[in-house]
């Protein structure tokens, strides 16, 4: 009996360690891919001109062009809000996985 308890404490610690090992990554490529967004995002924005003359360059006016840039900046920043939304899902998960491995912790030492 104490060792089928024994097997299930085990089996569940590693579980939870599982777990919080899913919620790190997670929370690193989410964190990862949203400063690549960002980063992104300010070279498009810092390229502005270039862009536009660009699309100039492809017989489009300047107005044209300006409205495709603007379209694009904004498309970049509602990317960058999704990818904000899964960046703080990811630090939540993240967040309980680890007070999920503390109250286990706790539980251990209270047995």
């Amino acid at each position: 009996m104490d060792q089928d308890l024994s097997d299930v404490t085990q089996d569940r610690g590693q579980a939870l360690r599982e777990q919080l090992r899913q919620a790190a990554d997670r929370l690193t490529r989410a964190r990862y891919i949203y400063d690549y967004g960002e980063k992104n995002l300010d070279v498009l924005r810092n390229s502005r001109e270039a862009f536009i003359n660009s699309l100039r360059n492809t017989g489009l006016s300047y107005y044209e062009a300006k409205i495709k840039y603007d379209n694009c900046v904004e498309d970049q920043e509602y990317h960058l809000k999704s990818l904000d939304v899964e960046v703080d899902y990811a630090q939540r998960l993240y967040q309980r996985a680890v007070a999920d491995m503390q109250d286990s912790a706790d539980l251990a030492r209270q047995d």
